[in-house]
This record gives structure tokens, C-alpha cells and sequence, in this order.
């Protein structure tokens, strides 16, 4: 999934609420529902190397 993950936070944030929706609807702990804890994980990982990356040029210090 990390390689065909897109590069907005706008679409990241979609990936994620289905991602959840997944997850929801799955049984817990199904192969189902890990996936979609993983995929969830690593959309989360990428929208926060965004913000990383879109706040460095902003911190003083």
C-alpha cells in the first residue's frame, strides 16, 4: 500500500475514513481487520511525514 499512496493530505484523509470503515465492519482480529489496522497505520505514517515536511520551514529554534 505505501507505494501507491497518494501525495495530499486531502486524499490520505479518504483512505484513512475507509480504511476505518474496514476495520469497523470487520471481525476482530480477522486477517480483515489487521489489514485495515495496518493500512490505517501507514496512512497515518505518510500524512504525518507531510505535515513534517510542510511545517519545517515554519519552526524557530
Amino acid at each position: 500500500m505505501a507505494d501507491t499512496l497518494p501525495d495530499t493530505r486531502d486524499a490520505l484523509l479518504v483512505l484513512h475514513r475507509d480504511a476505518r470503515r474496514r476495520r469497523a465492519a470487520a471481525p476482530l482480529g480477522g486477517e480483515a481487520y489487521r489489514q485495515a489496522c495496518e493500512d490505517i497505520a501507514t496512512i497515518e505514517v505518510r500524512i504525518a511525514e507531510i505535515e513534517v515536511a510542510a511545517g519545517a520551514g515554519t519552526r524557530e529554534g
